[in-house]
């Protein structure tokens, strides 16, 4: 459902896109009428997993430890496969168990923003 720099993720338990107005001058006329000056639509996919392997987990932050990258995803507007550049928000994971030395991963999270 996800690449990132040509990299299948793993398959993901929710998956949405925002499809978000970015304005330059927002104002109102003297009777009350917007005006705006859009200047981008931009995307943010949130995705989450319910549980991966501390593999998994590593795997995918490298994927997405620089500044920008490439990611290919299931565009709501268009029905098809869009590429776009990317950065990553916030990480978030919880540890399930630790058993035997391994760490299993629980309700990871992340929000990618294109640029």
């Amino acid at each position: 459902m996800i690449r990132v720099n040509g990299q299948a993720l793993p398959a993901v338990a929710a998956y949405a896109v925002g499809i978000t107005d970015i304005d330059g001058n927002t104002a109102r006329t003297i009777d009350g009428t917007m005006v705006r000056d859009r200047i981008a639509v931009k995307r943010k996919i949130e995705v989450s997993w319910a549980v991966l392997t501390k593999e998994e987990l590593s795997t995918i932050l490298n994927r997405v430890s620089d500044v920008f990258f490439e990611i290919e995803y299931i565009d709501p507007q268009t029905g098809a496969n869009q590429r776009g550049t990317f950065y990553v928000e916030d990480r978030t994971a919880a540890g399930l168990d630790y058993m035997d030395g391994t760490i299993r991963w629980k309700e990871v999270r992340m929000n990618f923003v294109e640029r």
